[in-house]
């Protein structure tokens, strides 16, 4: 199964780092040092997430669209170099390599 959210890239103005902030998962957030990284630890929140609401037996947020999505300028985040991306985890790879 495989699930989808939108997640905001905001561009660190002091290192090379992201932070990942995820509208439809209660603004929920993760960092990364780069993007690769940001994009990795953006799917394994995701992942984690997703879970935790199939464990409880709870349905899985609503996914926004990309459109409805607004990267708010704030004093620690390079906005110009800021994202809004689509982030696609699929569960079940997910609990297998998390040996859950």
């Amino acid at each position: 199964m495989f699930v989808t959210y939108p997640a905001i890239f905001y561009k660190n103005k002091d290192n090379e780092g992201y932070t990942v902030v995820f509208p439809d998962l209660e603004y929920g957030s993760t960092e990364g040092r780069n993007e690769i990284e940001a994009v990795q630890m953006a799917q394994d929140y995701i992942g984690s997430w997703v879970y935790e609401e199939y464990l409880e037996n709870n349905d899985f947020p609503k996914s926004s669209k990309l459109d409805e999505i607004t990267v708010e300028d704030d004093k620690f985040s390079d906005i110009s170099n800021s994202f809004v991306k689509l982030i696609e985890v699929d569960l079940k790879e997910y609990v297998r390599n998390h040996n859950i």
